[in-house]
């Protein structure tokens, strides 16, 4: 008895999700889920068809890579040490005292809540101060958050290379430009989220509560987006 109720646990809390979005999707194609957007540039948009009917497809421009050294001292970049997985990606510094904490706790409430498929979710924080934020100075730091470091990057890096990206690659604004109290590091207090294809699919306020709850909202559906490819694939 004990065991069916355990099989009858795992359907519900994994296979049962997947299976409904597979329904919905397959019956309705994907305009019944609001599925999270694709963001930057168009790359291609090709003509086809699907299932018999004209069809376009379009091909968004994927995020550059970048490689950065984390906080137990390894070479990373976020194609092939992530590859096949989900991607938040924010921007911070050791020794802010002020949002940077708020950013971080906020991630590390993520990173809790998707402990389960942490196989299929990364998350990388880059410092904008790379000559205090030293890799011991970033293990520190998430030491102190408790933050799993096989899944969790605290990342340093060329500044000039780390400007070029958050602002030309991610799309972000440039604080800097705005910045009328001339702080010397400013950075957005927005997370991106990366598809498994390295395509921007969402950015949010990560002080926001409600911004916080959608973001996590929208990993879940880009999850069962994996999972559907992947079924699909192998049909």
């Amino acid at each position: 008895m004990k065991k069916s109720n355990f099989f009858i646990g795992i359907f519900l809390v994994f296979l049962f999700p997947v299976i409904c979005f597979l329904v919905v999707w397959n019956k309705g194609g994907n305009g019944h889920i609001k599925m999270p957007n694709y963001y930057g540039n168009i790359d291609s948009i090709k003509d086809g068809k699907l299932k018999g009917k004209a069809a376009k497809d379009t091909f968004w421009s994927t995020v550059p890579n970048i490689a950065l050294t984390n906080q137990l001292g390894k070479q990373v970049n976020l194609f092939d040490d992530v590859k096949g997985k989900i991607v938040v990606i924010d921007f911070f510094f050791t020794t802010c005292k002020t949002t940077c904490p708020k950013l971080n706790s906020n991630l590390k409430f993520l990173q809790t809540k998707y402990k389960k498929v942490d196989s299929i979710l990364a998350f990388a924080s880059i410092s904008v101060d790379p000559l205090t934020d030293s890799v011991s100075a970033l293990r520190a730091y998430a030491n102190a958050i408790g933050a799993n470091h096989d899944k969790w990057w605290f990342c340093r890096g060329d500044l000039q290379q780390i400007k070029k990206y958050m602002y030309s690659s991610l799309h972000l604004p440039d604080m800097q430009a705005s910045d009328t109290a001339n702080t010397s590091f400013v950075h957005s207090n927005k997370w991106v989220l990366l598809d498994v294809d390295r395509n921007i699919r969402g950015y949010y306020d990560a002080l926001d509560t409600i911004e916080i709850r959608r973001c996590a909202d929208d990993i879940s559906l880009l999850i069962l987006e994996k999972k559907h490819k992947h079924f699909s694939n192998k049909q």
